[in-house]
């Protein structure tokens, strides 16, 4: 029992991004992508879509009342939401916006430190992750903290109501894969790697 109270406060920043996802899909659903006249501080032209989702996701890591602060790609710096939160929260409200509007899948990627400063952080010292996919059924990757294995939610309507289901609870890497794949981007910068494919 103790081992659940000692992950009580990161199991609600786990709740706020699945109530974030969900809320994300539904605004994926029912509307278009327009691009706004502005861009992020790395040079990407924004959609209206990437603000709602990062609004989105700033209101539910707000609402879980554990949060420190956070920053995104759209607000990358810090931006302060609880003073007595213990967690930093990083994340991209929808990776592969560019790609929207062909209706590929996207997704929201989420990275969690239990600090209230990331200076001189690294991925070495993250306590949790999420990756959601919105795709042809909404999923998310999370890793969990308590048995350390990464478990995938599948966002499932039951009787009147979404619940997330856990549809996998241990994925890993095969050694050996079927497919690899790239940025088609990244071609173009290493031309090496068009002998994948010859």
């Amino acid at each position: 029992m103790e081992g659940i109270y000692a992950y009580a406060d990161q199991i609600k920043v786990y709740k706020a991004i699945l109530d974030a996802t969900q809320e994300v899909q539904k605004y994926l659903r029912y509307h278009s992508v327009h691009l706004v006249a502005s861009k992020n501080a790395f040079g990407k032209l924004q959609s209206d879509i990437d603000l709602a989702a990062d609004d989105i996701i700033f209101k539910h890591l707000s609402a879980s009342g554990v949060v420190f602060g956070a920053a995104s790609e759209e607000k990358p710096r810090f931006n302060s939401i609880n003073e007595n939160g213990s967690y930093f929260v990083t994340f991209d409200p929808i990776d592969g916006s560019s790609v929207i509007d062909c209706n590929f899948s996207v997704g929201s990627i989420f990275g969690i430190w239990k600090t209230k400063d990331l200076e001189g952080k690294t991925g070495r010292d993250l306590v949790g992750a999420a990756l959601a996919i919105y795709g042809t059924r909404t999923t998310i990757c999370i890793f969990n903290a308590q048995n350390n294995k990464v478990e995938e939610l599948t966002l499932m309507k039951i009787g009147s109501k979404e619940k997330w289901i856990v549809s996998n609870p241990h994925v890993t890497l095969a050694t050996q894969a079927k497919l690899f794949s790239i940025s088609s981007k990244g071609i173009y910068d290493n031309p090496s790697l068009w002998k994948i494919y010859e």
